[in-house]
């Protein structure tokens, strides 16, 4: 099955020398692990020293990734691996997205308020001055949007795209 294919291929000799090889798109095996919900590789990954602090193209992190599909479980441990929470939840990409709004934007309620939970800026704005709460009612995330109404967010932010 797959689960013993990947236990075999993560045994061979001289396999962690992949391990932060990035492709065309720099994405690191992490990332896809990560893009694909893979909790048990994930976690094989980073047991065996693979970088979590690697960027690709959009300069996302696997965390990015792990939080924009809402694969909750991978993660939690990005998070846990990175050494400081802040590094993960707080790091921004290309668009200056951080994990809490890529979250927010996509509707990944359980990812999202496990973010907020662990201490991420709900009021933190992209490039373009989005906020959380633009971002979920933008997309009819109503669930986040309501999370967000009932704690301090500021609502007079302003979307400078328009």
């Amino acid at each position: 099955d797959r689960d013993a294919m990947v236990e075999r291929l993560l045994r061979e000799p001289g396999i962690e020398t992949v391990f932060d090889k990035q492709d065309m798109h720099e994405k690191s095996p992490l990332h896809y692990a990560a893009e694909s919900g893979c909790v048990d590789l994930t976690e094989q990954l980073v047991k065996r020293g693979a970088d979590v602090s690697l960027v690709d193209e959009d300069e996302r992190r696997a965390a990015h990734v792990a939080a924009k599909r809402g694969h909750l479980g991978c993660l939690r441990l990005l998070i846990a691996a990175s050494g400081a929470i802040d590094r993960s939840i707080g790091q921004r990409d290309l668009d200056e997205s951080t994990t809490l709004l890529l979250a927010a934007e996509e509707g990944r309620f359980e990812v999202f308020r496990y973010l907020c939970d662990s201490g991420a800026d709900f009021n933190a704005k992209d490039e373009i001055g989005r906020n959380a709460l633009m971002l979920a009612v933008s997309k009819s995330h109503y669930d986040i949007a309501k999370f967000l109404l009932d704690l301090d967010i500021d609502v007079s932010a302003t979307d400078v795209s328009k």
